[in-house]
């Protein structure tokens, strides 16, 4: 068998849009509900935000 070199080159742009999408902002909205109540959520210049208010009892 011969063998051969891959090379993996870095699509940044690519990250970028998939750290803005809805997919994206749909996935961290449900995790931080699993650790507080849902305040806001926004998308900044190179990822999705989502603030979460904590509740008592996970202090």
């Amino acid at each position: 068998m011969k063998e051969s070199k891959v090379k993996v080159k870095l699509n940044s742009k690519g990250i970028q849009e998939v750290l803005k999408s809805q997919f994206m902002m749909d996935a961290i909205t449900a995790e931080g509900e699993k650790l507080g109540d849902f305040e806001t959520s926004f998308v900044g210049f190179d990822r999705c935000h989502v603030i979460i208010k904590e509740t008592e009892n996970d202090v």
